[in-house]
């Protein structure tokens, strides 16, 4: 159930095989076509791609329940497109205080949902994810508690993700080729 209560989330059991696993695709795509440039990728995305984390029973959930698989196993069948929201504790500079969230609701631990990334990532080196992780700012996050969530997203990804200095040189969307990302050997921004 998504935020606008429509039932079109993804089924916890897939109805046909070839729903149940697409986790080399872009991969498969690269090798077929290197000179294909990233901008010209129809990427599946998820919604609230982490609001699995979300309990059944808070209060209102079904509101909030984007998505009734992990962010692993939406990977898996094939999302390349992860909408993270995430929130943070105002008394608390730590990231394990940093949590998933959809609204008022709260979710699990956004470091849990790093290493479920990187876990596909590591399994499928070919493939390639964007991520756009969002600060819901009705729960606070102190300066400091921001500062370390780039600071584990950068020691959970490492050399494997765009950096700033990259944008600067080689990945410009517009022109990046998917056998160019393939060859700086990186698979997320």
């Amino acid at each position: 159930i998504n935020c606008c209560q429509f039932g079109c989330y993804i089924q916890a059991k897939p109805r046909c095989d070839c729903c149940h696993s697409n986790d080399d695709w872009m991969g498969k795509l690269t090798t077929l076509a290197p000179d294909l440039k990233l901008r010209n990728v129809v990427m599946p995305a998820t919604h609230d791609s982490a609001s699995s984390t979300i309990s059944k029973w808070t209060l209102f959930s079904a509101v909030g329940l984007c998505q009734n698989t992990s962010v692993y196993e939406q990977l898996k069948r094939g999302a390349r497109y992860l909408d993270i929201r995430i929130g943070g504790t105002p008394t608390s500079a730590s990231v394990d205080d940093v949590f998933i969230c959809h609204g008022i609701l709260k979710g699990g631990n956004f470091g849990n949902v790093m290493e479920e990334v990187s876990e596909f990532l590591t399994e499928n080196p070919g493939e390639f994810v964007v991520m756009e992780v969002v600060y819901v700012n009705i729960h606070e996050m102190p300066p400091e508690q921001r500062l370390r969530v780039f600071q584990l997203m950068e020691s959970t990804f490492g050399d494997r993700m765009i950096s700033q200095e990259d944008t600067k040189t080689w990945f410009k969307v517009k022109n990046v080729t998917l056998g160019t990302i393939r060859r700086k050997s990186k698979n997320i921004l």
